[in-house]
């Protein structure tokens, strides 16, 4: 990161920047300065509660009477909108069960593979997709996130007009995504939901298709086509998204709250004893029951069958017993709350 002879629009102070950096935040007057001219924009921010009561909101989710001041950040996104049509077409292989009952009572079933080919034309599939503007800014927090934003109904403000103080201006990540690039990745995961959608849609169709032929048991598609048109995506400005962070001075407890409603987004504490006995408590009781169970059928254990049901519970308590003491050894407890 260097300046490159590149200052401050507002205050003069040199800015750090990189190759790739379409909007740079000064780091004296937290003044966003557009480093891409060609791509400037209005930026929107959604306006974080005040402080003290997201002190006040942390501590009950900590469980802590007394918390450091939080880091406060604010994440730059994108809200993109997209949708299209697809026609598609696709040969499929459906495997078929039918089963009939005779005069004994004793029901016999035969299986057999039909061919059943499937066309039509899926409109409108829409879906909005919030994208991270800061390259790099990843993790399970960002995702989280990200799938509440959709959610939450945020409402936002021309930051120019919402008279931020410095300190939370200083906060605010700096802009290194386009909005070609955010095309081109709004582009690709929408053409992959909509493939998806479309696929299970011939599936779907096969299925009910085959029905007069028996009770379908598998589908699978042997080729398929599958043609969007009508691709339009609309892309926000950059919207700032306001991120709580605490900490204590060991790291023992974590909470990540949204700035707008203080909503808990990552929750983390140190694990309890009560919280460690129930893991190794489970994972004993458990090894303890299949060991039992194992020991009543392998007397029997003379034949495949017998022999494979005890290798299979003794391989279950293994795994249980491990994820269990895993469960129990963690130094701190994480809780997805959004």
């Amino acid at each position: 990161m260097s300046s490159n002879g590149f200052r401050c629009s507002n205050c003069g102070a040199p800015l750090e920047i990189s190759p790739e950096t379409i909007v740079a935040i000064c780091s004296y007057c937290g003044y966003p300065n557009w480093i891409r001219g060609d791509l400037k924009s209005d930026i929107y921010i959604v306006k974080s509660v005040d402080e003290d009561e997201a002190i006040k909101v942390a501590k009950r989710y900590i469980g802590l009477s007394s918390i450091d001041r939080p880091l406060v950040l604010f994440i730059p996104f994108y809200i993109a909108e997209a949708s299209a049509d697809a026609d598609y077409e696709a040969l499929t292989r459906v495997t078929v069960q039918r089963c009939t009952t005779d005069s004994k009572g004793r029901t016999h079933c035969t299986s057999r593979s039909i061919r059943i080919h499937v066309d039509g034309v899926l409109n409108g599939y829409y879906n909005r997709y919030p994208i991270v503007a800061r390259k790099g800014v990843r993790g399970k927090t960002i995702e989280t996130l990200s799938k509440y934003i959709l959610s939450s109904g945020i409402k936002t403000v021309k930051l120019s007009e919402a008279n931020i103080d410095r300190s939370k201006s200083r906060s605010i990540l700096m802009i290194d995504l386009s909005h070609d690039d955010t095309r081109d990745l709004v582009l690709d995961k929408h053409l992959d939901s909509l493939r998806k959608t479309v696929e299970d849609r011939i599936k779907s169709e096969a299925r009910a298709r085959a029905l007069i032929h028996g009770t379908p048991i598998s589908v699978n598609i042997l080729w398929k086509r599958i043609t969007p048109r009508n691709i339009k995506i609309d892309i926000s400005p950059p919207i700032l998204v306001p991120l709580y962070i605490f900490t204590d001075v060991g790291n023992r407890y974590k909470a990540v709250l949204t700035g707008w409603d203080l909503k808990p987004l990552i929750i983390e504490k140190p694990v309890s004893l009560i919280y460690r006995a129930l893991w190794l408590s489970l994972g004993v009781l458990t090894a303890g029951g299949i060991g039992g169970l194992v020991g009543l059928i392998i007397p029997f254990a003379t034949t495949p069958i017998p022999l494979a049901i005890a290798i299979l519970l003794i391989v279950f308590g293994g795994i249980v017993s491990w994820y269990s003491a895993k469960k129990a050894l963690r130094p701190v407890r994480v809780v997805v709350k959004v």
